[in-house]
């Protein structure tokens, strides 16, 4: 049952980064008026920084907390944003 829950999550996670990618796009090229390529730059930007943080989140789940709750705070603030 814990393997289903991390499976559906893992997949939930995935689905909401690349939706907010491409939301985000849309966002700052019709609202925020960013050329496409300013857009793209930004959320690439964004979007690295976010994975490069799982690094991090990585040391500290082995260090100091147990890694379900680490990903238990991981997904729940990926949800979220």
């Amino acid at each position: 049952m814990v393997i289903f829950i991390t499976a559906v999550v893992e997949i939930m996670l995935s689905l909401i980064t690349s939706c907010n990618g491409v939301t985000l796009v849309d966002y700052f090229f019709k609202s925020m008026h960013y050329s496409v390529a300013e857009s793209s730059n930004m959320v690439t930007n964004f979007l690295g920084t976010a994975y490069l943080l799982s690094i991090i989140w990585g040391f500290i789940s082995d260090s100091y907390i147990t890694r379900f709750t680490t990903f238990l705070v991981s997904g729940t603030l990926q949800l979220m944003v």
